[in-house]
């Protein structure tokens, strides 16, 4: 929820925004994890860009996750036990067609309301690190 107080142009909003998302979690073996998603909102807006009235933003979003996970383990050292090194890669793909909401008259409050016709490739590399109880 947000409030937009626009004095220079005069006027003000505000926003709302209800967020749905259904995923399926399928693992492919151990090392191999796909995560196909859909996610719905709605973003109501209490004026529009020009104090137009009140106005209803709804968009899908499509995607899938891409998830992968390598992990080994070693002697302790320091005097901790033995540690666990876990590389997690991963890759998503999302796709946010064009809204009902014509994006001249959408409110700015952040970078939400400019994702119109998005299409996105996110990368990401996680390195963890663990370790086991420290030995007295």
């Amino acid at each position: 929820n947000g409030y937009n107080d626009r004095q220079a142009a005069g006027g003000n909003g505000f926003r709302s925004v209800e967020t749905g998302r259904l995923s399926y979690d399928l693992n492919l073996g151990t090392y191999l994890n796909i995560m196909p998603f859909v996610e719905l909102q709605d973003v109501f807006y209490g004026a529009t860009r020009f104090n137009q009235g009140e106005a209803n933003n709804f968009s899908p979003t499509v995607g899938v996750n891409l998830q992968s996970r390598f992990q080994r383990t070693f002697d302790g050292a320091l005097g901790f036990s033995g540690f666990k090194h876990i590389v997690v890669p991963s890759m998503t793909y999302t796709y946010r067609p064009k809204t009902n909401l014509n994006i001249e008259n959408t409110p700015r409050y952040d970078a939400l309301d400019n994702a119109f016709g998005l299409s996105r490739l996110e990368t990401k590399l996680d390195n963890l690190f663990f370790d086991t109880a420290l030995v007295p």
